[in-house]
């Protein structure tokens, strides 16, 4: 989503200092973070302004925190004027939930009932599942059948989805 977003935004890449970037949303209080080997002009992310010389992540807590880690002092980033949530509701790819076909290996190997409850309660206190469903170019789910058991069981009708090769 993020990266789709930059690409279509590139000429609006902005450089801003990390001390003026805060967090404030909710969800980006509960990752576990691993540090990655991805070059440093690679690390963008979406804030918002909130102040003067003042702005809120909106998208790309992986960057931010990669970010921090290596103590840069700034950080490209696009702005916008949507919250999280207004952001992922407006570029976030869905798929109609009763279109994704399940393969039977997963149907015959189901997650445990736990696994299944753990994503209702993480969706139920976010507003959004941790992790997209991967489906390939046919709808065919390729990973995420505990999130989709708990989607069925919450009703939602459609899914953030990923499409993989």
């Amino acid at each position: 989503m993020l990266k789709e977003y930059i690409e279509n935004h590139k000429e609006e890449i902005i450089t801003i200092p990390m001390e003026n970037i805060i967090l404030t949303e909710k969800i980006h209080n509960h990752g576990k973070f691993t540090p990655t080997n991805k070059p440093s002009e690679d690390l963008i992310i979406a804030v918002r302004q909130i102040e003067q010389d003042k702005y809120s992540l909106v998208v790309g807590w992986a960057e931010y925190m990669e970010a921090r880690g290596r103590a840069m002092e700034n950080i490209k980033c696009v702005v916008t004027t949507d919250n999280r949530y207004n952001f992922v509701r407006k570029n976030l790819k869905t798929y109609h939930i009763g279109k994704i076909k399940i393969p039977e290996e997963f149907v015959n190997h189901p997650p445990r009932p736990e696994k299944v409850q753990q994503k209702i309660d993480y969706y139920n206190e976010n507003g959004q599942f941790r992790r997209k469903l991967r489906i390939d170019k046919t709808g065919t789910l390729y990973d995420g059948y505990a999130t989709y058991l708990a989607a069925k069981q919450l009703g939602l009708k459609q899914v953030p989805v990923k499409c993989v090769k």
